[in-house]
C-alpha cells in the first residue's frame, strides 16, 4: 500500500496509509483535518478560566454542592495541565523544525 508523503514534526516522513487522492494519511490530510485536530485538543486557557468562573458562581449560588464543585475543579485543572502540554510540545516541534533549517541552510545535516 501507498505510504503519506507528509514529514511529521520531528522530520522523518509519515509512514501511515494513503486514504484520500491527495497522498496523505487521515491524520494529515487537510480534508477534515482541522476538525479533527480541534476535536483532539485540550481547551485553551480562556475556556477553561470560563469553566471556572461557572464552576465558582454556581457554587456560590448553592447551586453546586461543595463537593462536586472540588471535583469539577480538579478535573479544570487536569484541562489546564493538558493545554500548557500541548503549547509545550508545539513549541518543541516549532525549535526543532528551526534547527532543522539552519543545520540545512550551514550545511550540517541531520
Amino acid at each position: 500500500m501507498p505510504r503519506c508523503s507528509a514529514i511529521k514534526a520531528d522530520g522523518t516522513r509519515c509512514a501511515a496509509q494513503i486514504v484520500g487522492r491527495d497522498g496523505l494519511c487521515h491524520a494529515h490530510s487537510p480534508i477534515g483535518g482541522e476538525a479533527r485536530r480541534s476535536a483532539h485538543k485540550p481547551p485553551g486557557p480562556a475556556a477553561i478560566a470560563r469553566r471556572v468562573l461557572e464552576t465558582l458562581t454556581k457554587l456560590e449560588a448553592r447551586e453546586l454542592e461543595a463537593k462536586d464543585a472540588a471535583v469539577m475543579l480538579q478535573g479544570h485543572n487536569v484541562l489546564a495541565r493538558l493545554a500548557k502540554l500541548d503549547y509545550e510540545q508545539r513549541e518543541v516541534a516549532e525549535l526543532r523544525r528551526e534547527v532543522r533549517e539552519l543545520r540545512d541552510e550551514l550545511g550540517l545535516g541531520a
